[in-house]
């Protein structure tokens, strides 16, 4: 449970491509996100997060 305008989840799909999506408020924080509801697969995963180096800017990173 968090205060509106605090931390904001989303996991739509499209088929059988998942979207999960973590919008978080002015205060750093860290989440564990259970993907159970993903089911026994493999997965690829793209991580776009704020650059801790540049505030105007975003990190990607590709995980298999």
């Amino acid at each position: 449970m968090s205060e509106i305008g605090e931390v904001a989840a989303f996991a739509p799909r499209k088929g059988g491509q998942w979207f999960v999506a973590i919008l978080n408020g002015s205060s750093a924080r860290s989440l564990n996100v259970p993907l159970s509801f993903l089911g026994a697969a493999q997965y690829k995963a793209m991580l776009i997060r704020d650059s801790v180096r540049d505030a105007a800017a975003v990190e990607i990173e590709s995980q298999c």
